[in-house]
């Protein structure tokens, strides 16, 4: 198996089982993990979405935007989510959205070698070089992202009293 193919082995195991949890909170979007708050299902589906735009476009190809950059103040890591429903897209658009950000990851993807893997994250500061410097870098925490999150889709729905569906 070349790299590439475990990359894109691991996005879409890590993406599937993401989206179980996520559609299964369709009903709860804005269940909170604890009584003190913290990610939503929602802030957490349109965050994978912009995240994974961001990495593809700008961090990896040094873009100066990204295809869903219109979510950067909703989405971005650096801010907290809110509970109005009013300042989120529907879930519905949220699912396309991340569909399109996979959709030109496997795109670009399909368009490297396994050298390219190596070569410098054209967009990457400084500062994140150790973790985000290579293409290969940027790919892995695409693939591994959603599992990051899952976690605190697994805590909502234990805080709504459900059955875990998975192991």
């Amino acid at each position: 198996m070349h790299t590439i193919d475990y990359i894109r082995m691991s996005m879409t195991a890590s993406k599937e089982m993401s989206l179980v949890l996520i559609h299964d909170l369709k009903d709860e979007p804005l269940a909170q993990p604890t009584i003190n708050g913290g990610n939503h299902a929602i802030w957490i589906l349109g965050h994978l979405a912009y995240i994974e735009s961001v990495m593809i476009h700008q961090m990896i190809q040094g873009k100066d935007t990204c295809t869903l950059a219109h979510h950067k103040e909703t989405f971005d890591a650096e801010g907290d989510p809110s509970t109005d429903p009013s300042i989120y897209p529907s879930f519905d658009q949220l699912f396309k959205d991340y569909d399109t950000a996979r959709t030109e990851t496997y795109a670009y993807l399909d368009s490297i070698s396994e050298a390219d893997l190596q070569r410098p994250a054209l967009g990457c500061p400084e500062e994140w070089k150790p973790h985000f410097g290579t293409v290969a870098q940027c790919l892995d925490f695409i693939a591994h992202h959603p599992s990051l999150h899952f976690g605190q889709l697994a805590d909502i729905r234990k805080s709504l009293g459900r059955q875990r569906i998975f192991g």
